[in-house]
This record gives C-alpha cells, structure tokens and sequence, in this order.
C-alpha cells in the first residue's frame, strides 16, 4: 500500500503567506488524490457519506486544514447553490473545479445565531471604491 506523503505543520512557527502557501498545496494534493480515487472533488461532493468522511479524515490530520477546507466545500458552496440565482451558476461550477477558493463571512454587532434578523447593510461607494457597512443606528464603518 502505498502511502501518501503529508506532513503536518505547525503553523505558529511562520508567517500568514507560509502558512496559506502551505494550505494551498495540501489542498491540491487532496484534490489531486481525491481525483485518482473517487473521480474527483465534485463525484465526492454529491455523495454525503464519503464526503463527510473525507472532511473527518482530513480533520483527523489537520483540524486548520479541514475547516479551512470545509468552509470552501461546505458553507460558500451551499450559500451559491441555496441562496444563488441563475447568474452565480458560473460560480458554482467554479467552486466545485477549486477554480476559486471561497470563504464565508458574516458581519453583525452580536448577531448570534438568528442570521434571517441581520440589519446590517453594505453599501459601495463609487466614489471610494469601498463598501460603507451600517448597522441599524451605529455609524458607519468602512
């Protein structure tokens, strides 16, 4: 049996672009051996159980690697398929090719787990080319 060759790394011992240069290539290996033995990310994606066992085996190794993994796989993927319309399909076959590494981000003062309540706005600004974030009376925040 041959062994697949991944060492862990302790990330606190180097700086954030080491840290997602190394994260990058441990993810193109799993993309790379999960394309030699289950036909690739996606055949995987749509086949619940092996797909959850894949993120616990993963996790078992590398628990920064796994969330970091899951968030792509799991809740950026979900959010395009679930909440999507016909023009984010270019994105969801996008994610699913690892063509674009998604994240996930959620930003309300105290939101708790109520996401449907949220009052905080995003509004771009043409003029600054930045997004003025306002949370229901608070001032804005760029």
């Amino acid at each position: 049996m041959k062994f697949l060759k991944f060492r862990h790394v302790y990330q606190t011992e180097m700086s954030m672009d080491q840290q997602r240069e190394i994260c990058t290539k441990q993810i193109k290996v799993l993309l790379r051996e999960l394309k030699k033995k289950h036909g690739g990310f996606k055949e995987i994606r749509n086949e619940p159980r092996k797909f959850y066992t894949f993120l616990e085996c993963v996790n078992s190794f590398d628990m920064g690697l796994s969330v970091k993994f899951g968030v792509h796989a799991v809740l950026y993927f979900n959010c395009l398929r679930n909440l999507g319309t016909a023009q984010h399909q270019i994105y969801i076959e996008r994610c699913l090719n690892f063509e674009d590494i998604g994240c996930f981000a959620l930003t309300e003062f105290g939101h708790g787990s109520n996401v449907r309540d949220i009052k905080l706005t995003a509004t771009y600004d043409e003029n600054t080319q930045e997004f003025i974030l306002d949370s229901n009376g608070n001032d804005g925040l760029k």
